[in-house]
């Protein structure tokens, strides 16, 4: 097969992975919880800090080790999220007792407060982005991306 007959093959626009980062790209710049003024009162988040934050706030996080396995975001740009909310003051790292090599993230008053803001900037939007869609359609989605995200663990790059 020549190059131009794979090209002439090929969707880009058809393309589930690329549509749904360019929908994350395009939901996420227009949100833009993290850029909010009653956030930016509290303190300026950038993209990531604000997504670690509101992870950790939702309880879906309680390490840098749920984050990295969670998010799906390398160790470096964990810790170094997690290093920057911790200068800010949004949020504190503890031993943990049981187990010493085990970091644990804790939300300071401060970071409860961003928190607050963030999830109030991100349920608007919620309801903005519900105006679109019936709940089913809704329910449809999210059931059809967690399909999706569950055979993304099993694929295997053939050689």
């Amino acid at each position: 097969m020549t190059t131009e007959d794979q090209q002439q093959d090929f969707d880009i626009d058809k393309y589930i992975p690329f549509q749904i980062v360019l929908t994350e790209m395009l939901m996420y710049r227009v949100g833009k919880p993290n850029q909010a003024k009653d956030v930016a009162a509290v303190e300026p988040l950038s993209q990531g800090e604000s997504r670690v934050l509101t992870f950790i706030y939702s309880g879906k996080a309680s390490s840098p080790s749920d984050l990295i396995e969670h998010l799906y975001i390398d160790k470096a740009l964990v810790t170094r999220n997690v290093s920057s909310l911790v200068k800010k003051g949004l949020l504190a790292v503890e031993q943990d007792s049981e187990d010493r090599r085990r970091k644990n993230l804790a939300i300071t008053e401060k970071g409860e407060k961003a928190a607050l803001a963030l999830v109030a900037r991100m349920k608007d939007f919620e309801r903005h982005l519900d105006t679109a869609i019936s709940s089913e359609e809704k329910d449809t989605l999210m059931k059809t991306l967690s399909k999706l995200n569950d055979l993304c663990h099993t694929y295997k790059i053939k050689d």
